[in-house]
């Protein structure tokens, strides 16, 4: 999976059967506003569940997945990648 962010590109190696379940900004570099463009720009979906610290965009319901990682994807974007 390639994610491109700013001026940089952030390769996961990431088993195939993968995606993306959720992603979360931190506060500290994100307003909701530029996260849910991020999100847009970058193809997820961008509903936003505020918590304390963080921006949450669930893009799949968790059950679907057997295990699940978190990945950075750059400064201040992590990735819940689920594997089924």
């Amino acid at each position: 999976m390639i994610i491109e962010n700013n001026d940089s590109i952030f390769w996961l190696p990431i088993e195939e059967a993968s995606s993306v379940q959720s992603l979360i900004f931190s506060k500290e570099a994100f307003d909701k506003d530029s996260a849910k463009t991020w999100a847009k720009k970058h193809g997820f979906k961008s509903g936003v569940d505020e918590k304390e610290g963080t921006y949450r965009m669930r893009q799949q319901n968790p059950k679907k997945f057997a295990i699940m990682r978190t990945k950075s994807f750059g400064k201040g974007i992590k990735a819940i990648i689920g594997v089924s």
